[in-house]
């Protein structure tokens, strides 16, 4: 099966509607069935990995570990053994590389299939585990994000992208030093760094560049890119106004689960004190208190500021202090004049 085939194209219409309709089926399914779709696609997915390299796409063959682990230094089968960990909340940037770029690198396969499938039939085991590692590579995040389980996190792009770099920049270099001792033959092709096979842009770069591993550094621009717009549509705003107050509170954007506090200040207004936000100009009614979890959406939310007046006590009046004569009594001034005596 090679790019542009018609079982190519008939393969890739069919993986469009494979994914269209689980989306959907899995967003309307309880927890408890997202959860159990969510495993399946996980076991499939890495599970494939296992399966085609150390079972040899047999059960009869025995195990191949060493196959194995050499093979992972191809970054889709290194993406693919990530998947399990989509499942633990606390893995947030195993999640967030999942969503963000391994859901990409399986995507790129399905446009143009690689040079190394070239010479199977699509009924092909290989071909079919080609299918299954990818397409559930590609089904999971977008099932979690149409459960709303997880969200692109614009936060996470830096950190994503280091890991992307350094998983290139590790493997070149374990790649090389295996071929300098002989356990690799020299030109392997290992997550395109010495060979795009055949790959739209990466060979044109190759041809361009002619050295490897350098001809993947213009990418991780475009990547970055990539990246940023796809948290976009995911990546909603909360800002503030100041309903006749001054100062400024800026935008808060969403973190994972959409949720951000509200601030307890910002703004401030003479002889009034902030006590809350309404979601309605001019409102009066506190709507969000401090403090409290506000869920951003996928849209941009404006908050307005509810101020409360404050209430200035009345003075006090003073009295006036009058100084009062000393008047001395009879007897004392008697005693007095005796003593003097």
């Amino acid at each position: 099966m090679t790019t542009g085939s018609p079982y190519h194209i008939s393969l890739f219409l069919f993986t469009v509607a494979f994914m269209a309709l689980s989306t959907l089926g899995v967003s309307r399914l309880p927890r408890k069935w997202q959860n159990a779709a969510f495993v399946v696609a996980a076991v499939l997915g890495s599970g494939g990995v296992f399966f085609r390299y150390a079972m040899n796409c047999s059960f009869t063959d025995g195990l191949q570990l060493d196959t194995l682990l050499i093979q992972l230094l191809q970054v889709c089968n290194f993406n693919f053994v990530l998947l399990p960990l989509m499942l633990i909340p606390k893995c947030e940037i195993a999640r967030q590389y999942s969503v963000f770029f391994s859901m990409f690198a399986a995507c790129t396969t399905m446009f143009s299939i690689p040079s190394s499938l070239s010479g199977y039939e699509w009924h092909h085991p290989i071909v079919l585990n080609f299918w299954f590692n990818h397409v559930f590579a590609i089904a999971l995040p977008i099932w979690m994000i149409a459960a709303k389980r997880l969200r692109p996190d614009r936060k996470y792009i830096p950190l994503v992208s280091g890991c992307v770099f350094g998983y290139f920049t590790l493997v070149y270099l374990l790649t090389e030093a295996l071929m300098a001792l002989g356990v690799l033959a020299p030109g392997s092709s290992f997550s395109y760094v010495h060979d795009p096979k055949g790959m739209p842009l990466l060979t044109q770069l190759y041809e361009l560049i002619g050295l490897p591993y350098v001809h993947l550094l213009p990418v991780f621009p475009i990547l970055i890119g990539f990246f940023y717009l796809w948290s976009m549509p995911y990546t909603g705003s909360v800002s503030f106004e100041t309903a006749s107050g001054s100062g400024r509170v800026g935008k808060r954007y969403s973190v994972i689960g959409g949720e951000v506090k509200l601030p307890y200040g910002g703004f401030i207004r003479e002889g009034y004190v902030l006590i809350g936000w309404s979601d309605v100009v001019g409102g009066e009614t506190v709507v969000y208190a401090p403090g409290a979890s506000f869920g951003v959406s996928e849209r941009n939310s404006v908050l307005y500021a509810v101020w409360r007046k404050l209430e200035q006590e009345p003075a006090e009046p003073v009295e006036e202090l009058v100084e009062e004569p000393v008047i001395e009594s009879t007897e004392t001034a008697e005693q007095n004049d005796t003593n003097n005596q």
